[in-house]
């Protein structure tokens, strides 16, 4: 594994890159970004450690998703929550249940019953203009689920005016691979804007073997993902009107951990109303009410016929209302403060009287087949540019729930830039509260209380060559951690005392004349785990499911105008999982080997007509194919992924 790393670093290093359309390094230094604090700075004055993801960077890594985008950024890795459904780790933290907060164009797709994420083949990468992410922590101003990480996708609203097709057509080894067809649309309109983005995705998940608890081995090539999405905006001086509608099934042929005769299906539906509106109530006073609505389907069972058959009859609705008001002032050009407050009632309705058993389906907390769960939350900010001294954030959130103890976090961010020179400190709480449906199995729960600390170098080397390097440590308190019993066939949330992480991440950019590039490097260790399920017996500086190591390199080289050839990698550290072991005819947590996935995509742009462009390339060049571990020993074995894949794009882009 050595040998192949070593042989992709000079293959990378040694490849000259170009790109027209890539942003300069100066352009990308001081590209101005809203994700740290709701109002526009400079990527080096942000106060939090922020990544951004260029619509160029998309297109010319060939990415089919959001798991393909994410694998390039510092600290993010992904786990297996349960039935093959990928989801997050941040910063060797398993991040699948509501540390992380995933907004499409400020609508949130977080699962309400559990807070979860379901990634892959459905979110429309085509459409998006930028990805501005947070790596650490956002609940002070964006609350519970932002314990651990922003992901903030901006699509092409504003950007695109015109019209844009893009048909992606893949191979597995297999059989059919990734199948999407997107389609967006935006336009001016007098002191606003239309907005329409539609896809339609299908994709294999899975290539090659799996081996379940029971030592059973078996291919589940037919395990696969659909979806659609929908996205409708119309802004009309400072009123946003938007709609969202995303709804993808998972068929997978493996069930709590053992293989099944015939694949079956998860259906994961959102679709959600949001109204806000900017104004201002004198010059420097700016007035932003907003409201919002989240109906979903999350783990979906939607076939009764299968109920007894697969041991699960979940059919419930959530939904979330959201309304609240956010007042900023300008109090001086170098001072702005905000202050907002928000409503928040998350509701689960049982859609079946009865279960699989016969017996009246409620909610265990309050024997009714609904449940209610209401919060207030209140937030403030300041910012003040203290010229020569340092720009400097303040502020914090205070969340008052019916349910659950009240939170108070707060954050400091002191950042500067010298010249060439800049640097972060950032010390930071946050929370995670518990969902619907941590409640109802423990209405006993207290709320996730995470400590971070983080110290951001940056420097100009030249015009051609930037490094930016971080160190964090990170500390949750009162975990709450999922536990199976596969004997009594009883689930169950507990709070732990402590998680803890320590680590550093380094970022390396280089622009020369027709060269250009780029490195990162993570790494992270466990320095206490009282989660007893998270816990890696064979490392104590590990967690399970995720590398303690992450190498990327992304490349790209204009061999002449408008053809482009882009190629990009990851290296992951070996990994602490449970697994069958054949030769004790058990599970057992074991070591899995390190990886290293190549993607290589060819690009040629304006083909014949202007706006034209096609891409070809694979996917897993070295047909790798890493599997995806369970981040704690909850009974789901390593789940292989879709291995090499052949892919071509074709968009067509029309402006008005």
């Amino acid at each position: 594994m050595m040998k192949k790393l070593l042989a992709f670093l000079s293959l990378i290093l040694a490849c000259p890159t170009y790109s027209e359309e890539d942003m300069s390094l100066s352009a990308i230094l001081n590209l101005e970004v809203e994700v740290a604090t709701k109002s526009k700075q400079s990527l080096r004055d942000a106060p939090s450690i922020v990544s951004v993801v260029t619509e160029n960077d998309i297109k010319r890594a060939g990415a089919r998703d959001l798991i393909d985008v994410l694998q390039l950024i510092p600290g993010f890795t992904f786990a297996q929550d349960v039935l093959g459904v990928v989801t997050f780790v941040s910063r060797g933290i398993y991040a699948g249940e509501g540390k992380i907060l995933l907004l499409v164009d400020g609508i949130e797709l977080n699962d309400i019953s559990y807070g979860t994420h379901s990634l892959g083949h459905h979110i429309p990468v085509e459409v998006i203009e930028r990805i501005e992410m947070i790596r650490g922590p956002g609940s002070a101003l964006y609350g519970g689920f932002a314990e651990l990480g922003v992901i903030n996708i901006i699509t092409k609203a504003k950007s695109l005016d015109g019209h844009q097709g893009t048909l992606t057509v893949g191979q597995l080894k297999s059989g059919s691979g990734t199948r999407a067809l997107s389609y967006g649309f935006s336009k001016e309109i007098p002191k606003g804007q239309v907005y329409l983005s539609v896809r339609y995705t299908g994709s294999n998940k899975s290539e090659g073997d799996y081996t379940d608890t029971n030592g059973d081995t078996g291919p589940i090539d037919d395990s696969t993902v659909k979806g659609r999405f929908v996205n409708f905006s119309v802004e009309y001086e400072g009123l946003k009107a938007r709609f969202l509608h995303d709804t993808h099934s998972v068929e997978s042929e493996v069930l709590w951990g053992s293989l099944t005769a015939d694949p079956y299906r998860k259906d994961f539906d959102t679709t959600a109303f949001s109204l806000d509106y900017t104004g201002k109530l004198i010059e420097k006073l700016s007035f932003n009410p907003y409201g919002s609505i989240k109906h979903q389907r999350s783990w979906w069972q939607p076939d009764p016929d299968q109920d007894i058959t697969i041991g699960n009859d979940w059919r419930r609705t959530t939904e979330r209302r959201v309304a609240g008001a956010m007042l900023r002032y300008q109090i001086t050009d170098d001072i702005e403060w905000t202050l907002g407050g928000e409503n928040t009632v998350d509701r689960s309705d049982i859609m079946m009287h009865f279960g699989r058993s016969g017996d009246r389906v409620v909610f265990a907390t309050n024997s009714k087949a609904n449940i209610e769960l209401l919060r207030n939350s209140y937030y403030t900010q300041v910012t003040m540019n203290l010229k020569d001294i340092a720009n400097i954030t303040f502020g914090g959130r205070y969340e008052d729930s019916r349910e659950f103890d009240k939170t108070f976090v707060p954050r400091l961010g002191i950042t500067k830039v010298f010249g060439d020179a800049h640097v972060k400190l950032l010390l930071a709480k946050a929370y995670r509260l518990p969902s619907i449906e941590n409640y109802d199995l423990n209405n006993d729960l207290k709320p996730e209380i995470t400590t971070t600390g983080e110290l951001e170098v940056g420097y100009i080397i030249s015009d051609n060559l930037v490094v930016t390097g971080n160190i964090f440590d990170t500390s949750i308190q009162d975990i709450i951690v999922y536990y199976y019993d596969g004997d009594t066939d009883l689930e169950h949330y507990y709070n732990y005392d402590e998680l803890a992480t320590r680590g550093v991440e380094f970022e390396l950019k280089y622009a020369f004349d027709k060269i250009s590039g780029g490195f990162t490097l993570t790494h992270q260790e466990i320095q206490k785990n009282t989660a007893e399920l998270f816990k890696s017996s064979l490392d104590e500086g590990n967690a399970l499911g995720s590398p303690e190591n992450k190498v990327t390199l992304v490349a790209n080289y204009e061999f002449m105008k408008d053809w482009n050839v882009n190629v990009n990698g990851i290296y992951e550290s070996s990994v602490y999982a449970f697994s069958y072991d054949q030769a004790s005819a058990s599970v057992l947590e074991q070591e899995r080997d390190p990886t290293l996935v190549t993607n290589v995509f060819l690009t040629r742009d304006n083909l014949f007509v202007k706006g034209l462009d096609i891409g070809v390339g694979v996917r897993d060049l070295g047909d790798e194919n890493p599997a995806r571990y369970q981040a704690a020993n909850n009974g789901a074995m390593p789940y292989p992924g879709s291995g090499q894949e052949v892919l071509v794009r074709i968009t067509g882009t029309s402006e008005f």
